[in-house]
């Protein structure tokens, strides 16, 4: 059987592939939002407290570029 000119197999490796990818993406974000839930109130004390530096500043913004690029 053929859809537009693609086989049924053609169609459910695409499909196949597609849902890995997108679980894959599910998997990650689930080990970002676990991790950060795990270290909050180490990053409380150690990052949001105190005087600031620049490499608080660079883990910050590390932080938030992974978290927008996954969500």
């Amino acid at each position: 059987m053929e859809v537009q000119g693609y086989t049924q197999s053609a169609i459910v490796a695409e499909y196949s592939q597609a849902m890995s990818v997108e679980l894959t993406y599910v998997a990650a974000i689930t080990i970002i939002v676990y991790d950060s839930l795990i270290l909050f109130n180490r990053e409380l004390e150690y990052i949001y407290t105190g005087r600031q530096t620049l490499i608080k500043w660079i883990y910050l913004l590390i932080k938030l570029t992974g978290l927008t690029i996954f969500v």
